[in-house]
């Protein structure tokens, strides 16, 4: 049983790869930002004040609950504001109301609260990173099908190539979650003219403002220094932690020759 579980598994990732792969096309997906009014500034004043709460209740990442992202996103454009993780969690259960009227899953409650509560903060920094690239003119899309389907965040058309953005703190969670989606972009084929990059913020160099660790300047710059700087090969991953290696170690070397 368990030899045909495997071989059913690969042989579905094959498939995939087979007729799945496919080329971005901005056209193919509905970008979100620009229906959303809200400015980088608007952002960052209205979740300064927040007071972000975080507990350990966990749920089985199998467990068949309604997707986390698109309340958020519905929220937002409905009310053209930010919600604060109470607000989230409660119109999360309003979204769906036939789940948290299902008496068989009350146990699993507590954990999807833990995990909205822990998500919230991502997907702030997400629309504050995908508002703040487009007001520096550059061509950004978020769209909820690039996000959960196919694990790009954010992606950039730029001087006709497309980058998707992977963006997560650079946490044992964030990684985790990192991991998740690029798992998942892989097993739904990825996109065959994208170039994926990775961008971890390390919370010593974030924005903070408030209890939110955001994504500004340096990660813009790191942006504009992959996309514009360097000649990358097709559907080559970056990954910025390199990046941030790198330049420390030539720093080193370059102290240790000048003694």
């Amino acid at each position: 049983m368990v030899r045909v579980f495997v071989f059913v598994y690969f042989l579905r990732i094959f498939y995939s790869k087979l007729y799945v792969m496919k080329n971005f096309n901005t056209e193919d997906y509905e970008n979100l930002l620009p229906q959303i009014k809200l400015t980088t500034s608007d952002i960052e004043s209205q979740i300064k004040g927040f007071k972000l709460e975080f507990f350990r209740d966990k749920v089985n990442q199998r467990e068949d609950f309604p997707f986390f992202v698109p309340p958020f996103y519905k929220f937002v454009l409905d009310k053209n504001r930010i919600p604060d993780q109470n607000e989230y969690w409660e119109f999360y259960q309003e979204e769906n109301p036939d789940y948290f009227n299902d008496p068989e899953h009350k146990d699993l409650i507590p954990g999807i609260k833990a995990r909205i509560f822990r998500n919230m903060p991502s997907f702030v920094r997400d629309l504050h990173f995908g508002k703040y690239l487009s007001e520096h003119e550059l061509s950004v899309i978020y769209n909820q099908d690039l996000d959960m389907k196919e694990g790009t965040d954010l992606m950039i058309t730029y001087k006709d190539k497309h980058y998707g953005l992977s963006l997560y703190t650079d946490t044992p969670d964030g990684r985790k979650n990192r991991d998740r989606k690029i798992r998942t972009r892989k097993y739904n084929g990825e996109l065959e003219n994208v170039t994926y990059v990775e961008l971890p913020v390390p919370f010593k160099t974030s924005f903070i403002c408030g209890d939110f660790f955001l994504y500004g300047e340096v990660e813009h710059n790191k942006v504009i220094e992959i996309i514009d700087g360097k000649k990358i090969e097709p559907r080559k991953i970056i990954d910025l932690n390199q990046i941030y290696i790198n330049a420390a170690r030539k720093r080193a070397e370059s102290l240790v020759v000048s003694n």
